[in-house]
C-alpha cells in the first residue's frame, strides 16, 4: 500500500504526495510506516520467538505494544488520508 501511494502520484495535482514526503512535514508518513508497519511486524516477531521459549507473561507485555503501535499507526494513516486525500 505505501509503494502504491508513493509510485501512484501524479506530477500537478495537488497537494502533492510525494513533496509531502520528501518534505518536514512527511514525518508523519514516516511515523506511519514506523509505527503501522514495520513496529508491528517486528514486535509479531519478537512475541513469536517469546512463546516459544514459553515466557508467556513477557510475550503478552509485547502484544499490549504491538496493539498500541497498531493503533498508532491506523490514527496516522487516517490523518494522512484527511490531508493529502491518498490511502496509506
Amino acid at each position: 500500500a505505501v509503494w502504491l501511494a508513493i509510485s501512484g502520484w501524479e506530477p500537478g495535482l495537488e497537494p502533492n504526495f510525494q513533496r509531502y514526503v520528501l518534505s518536514s512535514a512527511g514525518v508523519f508518513f514516516w511515523q506511519r510506516v514506523l509505527f503501522g508497519l514495520l513496529g508491528p511486524a517486528v514486535l509479531s516477531y519478537l512475541t513469536w520467538e517469546t512463546a516459544k521459549i514459553r515466557s508467556t507473561q513477557s510475550a503478552t507485555g509485547i502484544l499490549y505494544v504491538d496493539f498500541f503501535t497498531v493503533i498508532v499507526g491506523e490514527i496516522l494513516a487516517k490523518y494522512l488520508y484527511l490531508l493529502t486525500s491518498v490511502a496509506v
